[in-house]
């Protein structure tokens, strides 16, 4: 899946990020946000992810103990295709 082909839309909490969430059929989803300095992102690399598994925040993959801060478009195209495999 390439990030371009994600649908983001406002954050509902934070009027200048943008958030957008990717399901995938082994129960598991990626949460992505991006746009705004109160979450883990920057101009060089936008976005936040965090894993999800029955939307919940999932910290027991090999993937990741926590939210995955500072991720490029790259970072976040490995992460869907390694969660889209679990």
């Amino acid at each position: 899946m390439k990030l371009s082909d994600i649908e983001f839309k406002q954050h509902p909490a934070r009027p200048t990020a943008k958030i957008a969430r990717v399901n995938f059929n082994n129960g598991y989803a990626v949460s992505l946000v991006t746009g705004d300095d109160y979450f883990y992102c920057d101009d060089e690399r936008p976005y936040e992810a965090a894993v999800l598994k029955d939307d919940e925040l999932c910290y027991d993959t090999y993937l990741t103990s926590d939210v995955l801060g500072y991720q490029t478009d790259q970072d976040v195209e490995e992460l869907l295709k390694k969660v889209s495999e679990l």
